[in-house]
């Protein structure tokens, strides 16, 4: 009887279930036939190409194909390492690697000249091409990202020999490779490979024109000197601002007997009745890396714009000059010792950022009558201020308050005076008992043994010195 009774409930809960069910399903909407399924087509299982047909989970291919099938290697998804050698389409195979970086990929190019190359190859010896096929090579060149090293000959004769612009055209296709490649250039024998080009003495007469063609191809050259060339500051300025990754060395003249590379840190020419007057040193522009430079004693000399290109300055003395504008310093941010004793100059706000500044003299500068600019100057040292200077009692005040590690003389009437270069002299032997930082300064700026920027005290200068001066001034003669 209970068999009976439950086979007779089994009807009834089936179907108690298929009401739930339309319940929860909702009624039934036929999709417009315009819809497509979600769900496509089973993916083909096999790829096509014109050189056989394969698994699309195919993870290693060697096969020479033709440029139609690139477009269906996107199907072979497992792929991870393809050999085309010898397929005709290695300029798209180039390009398909390209966008799949992670393949192991090898494929060879031909050359105009039958040569085979693997796109692995790192060095190459095209010593013997030619202009006639140089613009197809630089093509396929393109194709080869292995190539570190091209071996191109020398410069030669006739109308095959190879351009400038067909080796700034295989420079282009491959622009990781070094260039071995030899010719003349202004009578010396120079190489593409070189590190560095010295030209120093050659007299240029073109604006170093065709040195500016060579020099892209140089991938290698960071050494260029120019010193002495017949080139003009501007000429060579651009060469510098074009190839910023070549130290470009030229000769920069100034005042009557004073000269100096462009690559010196140091410039002591405050000698003008040897030296003559300054009356513009705007070439020193040119001149980037200067640590250390004096030019005091220049009354006539109106402006230091030039010091805006100078972002190594350190130290720079240009007191008893006609200086008035000091905002070029705005430029100089490793500033650390100054001396602007004995100008005119009035407005010292543009030494507000001057964070690195330690020692400040602007004693007999009866202009300046506002220090607050130099309240946040925390690390200043030393600041001379004098008794000719006149800068308010209350300021001097709020300075000490401010930046209490500092000394301020207030009191000497001479610049130099008050122990801002020695503490005192014994005539005896003779001595001087220098100021510690004096006596750096005076070390780093060549006092000790009177190395003024004369052009006959350099060794690279061959210039003879005036007859009145020959034998004067410098180590040689202060050294011994």
């Amino acid at each position: 009887m209970r068999l009976r009774s439950r086979l007779k409930a089994i009807p009834a809960i089936i179907y108690t279930a298929l009401l739930v069910l339309v319940c929860i399903s909702g009624p039934f909407h036929e999709a417009p036939s315009d819809v497509k399924p979600l769900i496509g087509p089973a993916p083909a299982a096999e790829v096509t190409l014109s050189c056989g047909t394969y698994p699309v989970e195919t993870t290693e291919l060697t096969a020479v194909i033709q440029s139609e099938d690139i477009s269906k290697l996107d199907s072979l998804s497992y792929l991870t390492r393809a050999d085309f050698s010898g397929s005709s389409c290695w300029k798209e195979i180039a390009e398909w690697g390209q966008a799949h970086p992670l393949l192991e990929l090898k494929y060879t190019v031909t050359l105009p000249d039958g040569t085979v190359l693997d796109n692995s190859a790192a060095e190459l010896d095209l010593s013997s091409l030619g202009h006639a096929a140089a613009a197809e090579t630089a093509e396929a060149l393109a194709c080869l990202p292995a190539v570190t090293h091209i071996k191109l000959g020398a410069q030669s004769a006739g109308s095959d020999a190879l351009t400038l612009a067909d080796i700034g055209a295989i420079h282009e296709a491959c622009p990781n490779a070094e260039l071995d490649y030899s010719l003349t250039l202004y009578g010396h024998e120079i190489n593409l490979n070189d590190s560095a080009l010295d030209f120093r003495g050659t007299q240029i007469s073109d604006e170093a024109a065709a040195l500016a063609e060579v020099l892209p191809l140089m991938t290698r050259c960071t050494y260029l000197d120019m010193d002495n060339t017949g080139v003009s500051n501007e000429a060579l300025a651009k060469i510098r601002e074009q190839f910023p990754n070549i130290d470009v060395v030229w000769r920069v003249w100034f005042g009557t007997n004073y000269s100096v590379r462009t690559d010196t840190e140091r410039i002591l020419a405050s000698k003008p009745t040897v030296g003559g007057m300054i009356y513009d040193a705007s070439v020193l522009q040119y001149c980037t890396k200067v640590k250390y430079l004096d030019l005091g004693h220049n009354d006539e000399l109106p402006s230091i714009d030039f010091v805006r290109n100078m972002p190594e300055l350190e130290v720079l003395i240009i007191a008893m000059t006609a200086v008035r504008d000091i905002s070029p310093l705005e430029s100089c941010p490793k500033l650390e010792y100054l001396e602007l004793n004995s100008t005119n100059i009035a407005d010292i706000s543009p030494l507000k950022n001057s964070t690195g500044l330690h020692h400040l003299n602007i004693a007999g500068c009866p202009n300046i009558k506002d220090i607050s600019p130099l309240y946040g100057l925390t690390e200043l040292e030393r600041l001379w201020i004098g008794c000719d200077t006149p800068v308010p009692d209350k300021q001097v005040s709020a300075m000490k308050a401010a930046v209490p590690g500092c000394t301020i003389n207030t009191t000497t009437d001479d610049p130099h005076g008050g122990a801002w270069r020695y503490t005192g002299y014994d005539p005896e032997i003779p001595k001087y008992y220098w100021v510690p930082r004096y006596e750096l300064l005076r070390n780093q700026l060549g006092y000790n043994y009177q190395e003024y920027s004369f052009y006959w005290l350099d060794p690279l200068c061959d210039k003879e010195a005036p007859a009145q001066f020959k034998g004067m001034y410098g180590k040689e003669v202060y050294g011994k």
